[in-house]
């Protein structure tokens, strides 16, 4: 559902992996809420769902995400 690529994105990724703790795993996860909003990643809505389902689907997952997404922010196959 979401769709982008940032290099900024992989410069955090490398740091955090970097700068981890000794002996931590280097597993690097990325919420999708900072890759729409930090790094503008697109939305895109499955073939056989409805824009509306998304957003509700991204609500649920995070309440605050309603504050930057709407429902013309979503974009079908067709638009990319």
């Amino acid at each position: 559902m979401v769709y982008g690529q940032n290099t900024a994105l992989g410069e955090l990724l490398h740091r955090l992996v970097v700068n981890r703790k000794e002996g931590s795993r280097s597993t690097q996860s990325v919420s999708v809420q900072k890759l729409i909003k930090d790094f503008n990643f697109a939305i895109v809505c499955p073939p056989d769902k409805s824009k509306e389902y998304v957003l509700k689907l991204l609500v649920n997952y995070s309440k605050t995400i309603i504050n930057y997404v709407e429902l013309d922010n979503i974009k079908t196959l067709r638009d990319i």
